[in-house]
């Protein structure tokens, strides 16, 4: 009966000293990153598109930054072409930004006559300033695809 009594004592204190190091772990970690939401994902043929809203730091803890990060398809994964910030730094209200309306497209007119369209990944995007306010005016972000001199010259670095 004491050895029972024992056992579940050293059970006891193991789970406890376990969920006492992992919320230390977790603790540490959110302190060290910042808060992120996905607000919106646009997937096109050969073009993807997330919008993320980053939490500000301290003494702006109720703003958040809005960044566009742009993939190609290369193969059968997406590869990072860049990340794009959508306004200003801590611009936007944390709790509720999201889009009010958002265009993707990965193809565009040529004025020349060859090609008829050329690949040029971009994105049109309003955002919630607060349900008070509305929306925001249109942001616009374009992700080039790489020419072959600034291929090559990246190769070459």
């Amino acid at each position: 009966m004491i050895s029972s009594v024992i056992r579940r004592m050293t059970a006891a204190f193991i789970i406890a000293a376990s969920l006492i190091t992992a919320t230390t772990a977790a603790s540490e970690t959110s302190a060290s990153q910042p808060q992120r939401r996905q607000i919106a994902v646009a997937t096109l043929t050969n073009f993807k598109l997330v919008l993320t809203v980053t939490r500000g730091g301290p003494g702006h803890s109720l703003q958040g930054t809005v960044t566009a990060t742009g993939y190609r398809r290369s193969g059968s994964q997406w590869q990072l072409i860049a990340v794009k910030r959508v306004g200003r730094v801590n611009a936007w209200f944390w709790f509720s930004v999201e889009p009010c309306s958002l265009t993707t497209t990965q193809l565009k007119n040529n004025l020349k006559p060859s090609p008829p369209v050329l690949a040029v990944d971009s994105m049109k995007v309003s955002l919630l300033i607060t349900p008070a306010i509305g929306c925001s005016r249109l942001y616009s972000k374009v992700w080039k695809p790489p020419t072959a001199t600034t291929a090559s010259a990246a190769a070459s670095r």
